[in-house]
């Protein structure tokens, strides 16, 4: 939780980083905002924990979805893996 202002300047300053969709805003996370990044666009803080959802059966929802081989969240770690291996 935040401030207004300290929202406005994060904003104006682009480091908001990810927002929630407004219908998936579960945690009422004011301006919808997941992630917000400082300055320099390398330290990264995310809300939505996706180190929770490393396996099919991580999610809240798992019985009422595709069963997939891994969770997102470790297709979110292996990109920023990927990533940080190109540059």
């Amino acid at each position: 939780v935040a401030p207004a202002a300290t929202r406005e300047r994060l904003a104006a300053a682009n480091q908001i980083a990810l927002r929630y969709h407004p219908e998936d805003n579960f945690n009422g996370s004011e301006d919808a905002i997941a992630g917000i990044c400082d300055a320099s666009g390398r330290i990264f803080g995310l809300m939505p924990h996706p180190e929770r959802y490393l396996r099919h059966e991580n999610h809240p929802r798992w019985t009422r979805l595709e069963r997939q081989r891994e969770g997102a969240g470790v297709r979110i770690f292996r990109a920023a893996v990927n990533h940080a291996k190109e540059s």
